[in-house]
């Protein structure tokens, strides 16, 4: 079983989190993960792009190489890939959604303080960075649908 069809509801029940998805044509979600667990080197500073919308999916890791990140593609490592239908990301209107998945080091480099209480507070260029690149890839997905 790929780890996001585990939710263990620390923000909410399954079933909110999984309407907001149903009623939307597109989906992110973040994850985290080991450097290892994708098959890369200790310390690497990767975030790594799956999921069922391969346009979005295509969309994300050019963004991502426009902002200078460290980007792969899941594909191909089962655990992270995002691919697994039942991935409440892909359980979007459409059946697809991206799925990111952050290695540990990526995350710290992210904030001055790397806790659940202080990240908000101590965010760092990394983190603008990076939220920079997912909004112009969601902004470029959104930009071409079609809305029937």
């Amino acid at each position: 079983m790929e780890e996001a069809t585990r939710f263990d509801g620390s923000l909410g029940s399954l079933a909110t989190a999984v309407s907001f998805c149903a009623g939307s044509l597109n989906a992110l979600a973040l994850h985290g993960c080991r450097p290892e667990t994708a098959g890369l080197p200790p310390g690497s500073k990767t975030v790594l792009v799956g999921g069922r919308n391969f346009t979005f999916k295509r969309y994300l890791l050019e963004a991502f190489a426009d902002h200078q990140l460290d980007a792969r593609d899941a594909g191909g490592v089962k655990a992270i890939d995002g691919d697994d239908p039942a991935n409440i990301v892909n359980r979007t209107l459409l059946g697809m959604g991206g799925h990111l998945e952050l290695t540990s080091p990526l995350r710290s480099a992210m904030f001055e303080v790397d806790t659940r209480a202080d990240r908000k507070n101590t965010t760092t260029e990394v983190f603008r960075t990076f939220t920079e690149a997912c909004r112009a890839a969601i902004a470029r997905l959104e930009a071409e649908q079609v809305i029937l």
